[in-house]
């Protein structure tokens, strides 16, 4: 199994001209907050980076905020950058971009699936045959600990599955 350790993300709002850098430990890292202060935005935004679509905070959506997520996949290191629909893949030593995607399902997906050796296929409603978004397995596991975490205010990141 891969180890994939998500190392430092930014997130950017040009239109608020703010922006937030959160740097995440090699062991383990716990979010803590009172309610409405960003935890579920923040582990959202991961998901959002790779290319998921989940429900979003009205206030983050309408922040248009752009992240860059930097991780690392069995000692290889990537970076992220998703602003809007647009999303980018960068080599993580040299800062090279190596793909632009314009299609989640069709480029993306299968991309990510090489990289994190996660390739489950799916069958859809017309009969073809799709890998599904690699983020379907770790959001439904994250989305058990965070309700667990919830209970006590707190999400767990990082973490072998």
């Amino acid at each position: 199994m891969k180890r994939l350790f998500i190392s430092e993300m930014l997130l950017i709002s040009r239109k608020e001209k703010k922006a937030k850098r959160v740097i995440f430990d090699g062991r383990r890292t716990v979010i803590l907050g009172k309610n409405n202060t960003g935890k579920s935005s923040l582990i959202k935004s991961i998901y959002w980076a790779l290319g998921a679509e989940p429900s979003l905070h009205p206030n983050f959506k309408g922040a248009q905020v752009s992240v860059l997520l930097k991780f690392i996949v069995d000692d290889i290191k990537y970076e992220i950058l998703r602003e809007g629909k647009r999303i980018s893949l960068f080599d993580g030593f040299t800062n090279e971009i190596i793909k632009t995607f314009s299609s989640i399902t069709k480029e993306l997906a299968p991309y990510l699936a090489e990289i994190f050796a996660f390739k489950p296929v799916f069958q859809t409603k017309d009969n073809q045959f799709v890998i599904p978004h690699q983020l379907f397995y770790f959001y439904h596991i994250m989305l058990i600990r965070m309700r667990v975490g919830k209970r006590a205010g707190t999400h767990l990141i990082n973490y072998s599955i």
